[in-house]
């Protein structure tokens, strides 16, 4: 295993590609939005999370008429599309955050010294909250290089897909044409045979937590041979098929290396991994943060959404 931890800068990553869209849950109070959570892979996905988070509302309710409206609104939520609510007082929504990286011809673009620093031991990075989490204009990110990145990405639409999704980008940059860099985040690729690059997992706040990741992934499957008891009950519950003695030697001793090393571009069991940074941006307009668009794929119904 090799690796290092940074690419030089500026010039080195010059082509900055579309990575995708994921949407997250917002709430606004007083002209300012939050981010509740992020991550989902679809707009509904972002409004099953909203739905549960009504529910866990339900029993801290003040009154009986604050009850029943965020059990209408959780109950509404599960029949139709929704993307934007209003419940005890606060007007909630389903964003998107865009997702950007940096590429050349040796693959995406590594950490850079500037980067969240490594935390004080392997494991630990497990337990930070995404970066992005938070009010928008607090976490927004800052500065001449942001003030570049937003120059850059203004006007940038995806470089694919159909003609709809051209469409409603085109659109998005005459709605929602402020653009707010947020803080980057990282995650796991791996080189497939043809030499392209493919995304692995969701990302993460520090380029440790996704070696942390990588590590636990590959512990897995030794199954109850983990290092965290509460990992190693979970994997021994799911009664995982045991690789035999060898390959778990070569698996514990595999992740055992991430930890200690930490590297950023590493070869491992036969896998060429990276970890890789990821710029995101959130588009505003007078009404606030953009959200999902017509276009945007949304294959999955709300769970109890009426049979035609």
């Amino acid at each position: 295993m090799a690796g290092h931890e940074a690419s030089p800068r500026p010039g080195s990553q010059p082509r900055l590609m579309t990575v995708g869209t994921e949407y997250t849950c917002l709430a606004e109070s007083g002209g300012r939005w939050e981010i509740l959570s992020a991550g989902h892979l679809s707009p509904q996905e972002a409004r099953d999370e909203l739905a549960h988070r009504f529910r866990m509302m339900e029993d801290a309710a003040a009154d009986d008429d604050a009850r029943q409206e965020i059990v209408a609104a959780y109950e509404l939520l599960d029949r139709v599309r929704r993307d934007e609510l209003r419940v005890a007082g606060l007007r909630y929504r389903v964003g998107r955050l865009e997702r950007f990286c940096r590429v050349d011809k040796d693959g995406p673009e590594l950490p850079l010294p500037t980067d969240p620093a490594p935390e004080a031991g392997a494991g630990s990075a497990e337990r930070a909250p995404r970066r992005v989490i938070g009010a928008i204009n607090v976490n927004a990110r800052t500065g001449t290089e942001a003030a570049l990145l937003r120059y850059e990405l203004r006007n940038k639409t995806p470089a694919d897909g159909t003609p709809d999704m051209q469409d409603d980008a085109l659109r998005a940059l005459d709605t929602h044409p402020r653009v707010v860099i947020m803080p980057t985040e990282f995650a796991l690729a791996e080189q497939e045979p043809n030499g392209t690059w493919t995304r692995r997992r969701g990302l993460k706040p520090t380029p440790q937590a996704v070696r942390d990741e990588l590590a636990d992934m590959i512990r897995f499957e030794t199954g109850a041979r983990h290092p965290d008891p509460d990992k190693a009950r979970g994997a021994a519950m799911l009664d995982l098929p045991t690789p035999g003695p060898e390959r778990a030697a070569e698996l514990c001793a595999a992740a055992d290396l991430i930890d200690r090393d930490r590297p950023a571009d590493f070869r491992v069991l036969g896998h060429h991994y990276r970890v890789t940074r990821t710029e995101q941006l959130i588009r505003l307009g007078a009404d606030g943060p953009e959200p999902p668009r017509p276009s945007d794929p949304d294959p999955e119904g709300p769970p109890a959404a009426d049979d035609d």
